[in-house]
């Protein structure tokens, strides 16, 4: 009989922080590297947009238990989001080497472009404390991402 509460308490508490985070790392740890490569490439900035928002819509599927999770979770996805956009922009102006040469016309799309990449590393760097068990910014765990 105590085996048996055991059990069902083990499965009424789900799965651990750190599974759920190892969830999102695969995501990122593929996308990143996958980002990574398309960046060599004259193709570079709208790879990158479509591999954005494959990682977003990852993120999104994850069924988390964990509520500070979720909302790290949709704040990522977000940042995602933003990084897709911002790609596209830089698609756009970029050569066809998939180059973007700074010019008065361009500056304000690559300023969008470096601000996303930005924002997604303090996302990214939240998520990753609190699955180190560290200290995160409320705004990115007390509500999702608008």
């Amino acid at each position: 009989m105590a085996l048996l509460l055991l059990t069902l308490t083990a499965t009424a508490c789900g799965e651990s922080r750190s599974v759920q985070c190892e969830k999102i790392g695969t995501i990122l740890n593929s996308t990143s590297s996958q980002m990574l490569s398309a960046s060599g490439t004259s193709q570079g900035f709208s790879q990158g947009a479509t591999l954005a928002d494959q990682a977003a819509a990852d993120l999104e599927a994850l069924d988390l238990g964990d509520k500070k999770l979720s909302n790290l979770r949709s704040h990522l996805a977000a940042a995602y989001r933003a990084t897709s956009a911002t790609s596209l922009e830089m698609d756009a102006i970029s050569g066809s080497s998939g180059t973007v040469t700074s010019s008065a016309a361009n500056n304000d799309i690559i300023a969008r472009f470096e601000q996303s990449d930005q924002e997604f590393g303090v996302v990214f760097n939240a998520a990753q404390a609190y699955c180190n068990g560290g200290d995160v910014p409320p705004e990115f765990t007390e509500q999702p991402a608008s």
